[in-house]
């Protein structure tokens, strides 16, 4: 474990200097990603990736994707781009993939964070717990994000996170060909990283060796497990190159070597837990950040602290005659998780999704196509 990042570079990480950020390659690193992200940016303008996304495959919100067959994730070529964005202006156009590259590359950070926070050395738990609330504040509260930059991102997890990394997926084995299941020197009492990464999923105190019909179960519960634990792993050129190799290639799949990529991303890192306890007893192997709720939460404290805006003389009076200002903030919070709900459940498949980066409206038109400010107010009434 003495190759994991200390705190000195962790806090490099997250508070990285002005000359670091002025360096000749840093810059040069910018460009590179601004020309390859485009790569996913035509996907998601092309009218074949489209059919799939927005006819057949369920929100990643609902349930889990199932594919018919019938739609593929079409390779990288832009012929056939979609007449919401080959009609925009140019500038408009522009601006589309402004707004993607955008919230790309925040996700992107939070991920790296994620994976910098769950395998590096802490010299105290209160350093631990500090960086640890950073990084959860990025995807679960951050006021500096704008309500746009909070639904652009809920539709890159959607589509980058989720739809492409499941059409990756869709013929590449399950978790045990991903992950070794012959025993290893490296790794403690000689199990193998396979037991070691299923007891982890299990939450086991100490590494268990996996029953011999055990099968069944890895096809099904664990390769899920799998395939979403990689999601908080995974970074943007990774699923670009997985694209490239098992989804637009089958001629490579057979040659490509799963587990060795699988210890590149990291996954494994945090499945050495047992042997990562310090001396002053504390262990960060249960960091668990990321999750699709905690973007949902972000969007929630906009929406919440809009209507709160909106709302502020007829809550006021409420307050100073029935409520405490606690009382109605929760009960503010519950209603717009509510009307958040319902607008996922239908009009966001009609409205905005994979179209959200073509439209231009304003944080209140895109807070008033959520929130009835009239029904949240008769709903406050009613329960008070």
């Amino acid at each position: 474990m003495s190759g994991r990042p200390d705190t000195d570079m962790v806090k490099s990480f997250h508070e990285p200097s002005t000359d670091l950020f002025a360096s000749p390659l840093v810059v040069e690193e910018i460009v590179t990603r601004w020309h390859a992200m485009k790569v996913l940016f035509d996907l998601y303008c092309k009218k074949s990736v489209r059919s799939s996304y927005l006819a057949d495959w369920e929100t990643s919100w609902n349930c889990s994707p199932e594919t018919d067959g019938e739609y593929e994730t079409a390779g990288p070529s832009t012929k056939g781009i979609c007449d919401s964005f080959a009609q925009l202006p140019l500038l408009e156009k522009q601006r589309a993939y402004e707004r993607f590259y955008r919230a790309l590359t925040a996700h992107w950070v939070a991920v790296e964070l994620t994976w910098v926070i769950r395998v590096s050395k802490h010299k105290t738990e209160r350093d631990f717990k500090r960086w640890e609330r950073n990084v959860y504040n990025l995807w679960a509260d951050n006021p500096q994000r704008s309500l746009e930059e909070k639904l652009d991102i809920f539709e890159i997890l959607d589509f980058v996170w989720h739809f492409l990394v499941s059409k990756i997926f869709d013929h590449s084995g399950t978790v045990a060909d991903w992950i070794e299941v012959a025993p290893e020197s490296a790794t403690p009492h000689g199990f193998s990283p396979l037991d070691l990464y299923v007891s982890h999923m299990e939450g086991l105190s100490h590494p268990s060796q996996l029953e011999p019909d055990f099968h069944e179960a890895l096809e099904d519960d664990y390769t899920g497990m799998f395939i979403d634990d990689l999601r908080s792993l995974i970074r943007p050129p990774h699923v670009i190159d997985l694209l490239l190799r098992l989804a637009w290639d089958p001629k490579a799949r057979p040659h490509f070597d799963r587990p060795g990529y699988v210890r590149k991303l990291g996954l494994l890192d945090q499945s050495y837990r047992w042997e990562q306890t310090k001396a002053d007893g504390f262990r960060t192997y249960h960091v668990d950040l990321y999750d699709i709720d905690l973007p949902d939460t972000d969007i929630l404290s906009s929406l919440s602290a809009m209507a709160l805006r909106a709302q502020e003389g007829e809550l006021w009076h409420l307050i100073t005659t029935r409520y405490r200002g606690d009382d109605i903030n929760e009960m503010k919070w519950e209603i717009c998780r509510e009307q958040w709900e319902c607008y996922k459940e239908s009009p966001w498949n009609t409205e905005m999704r994979g179209e959200i980066f073509f439209r231009q409206e304003t944080q209140i038109q895109l807070f008033e196509r959520i929130i009835n400010i009239e029904g949240e107010l008769l709903a406050i009434r009613s329960r008070s």
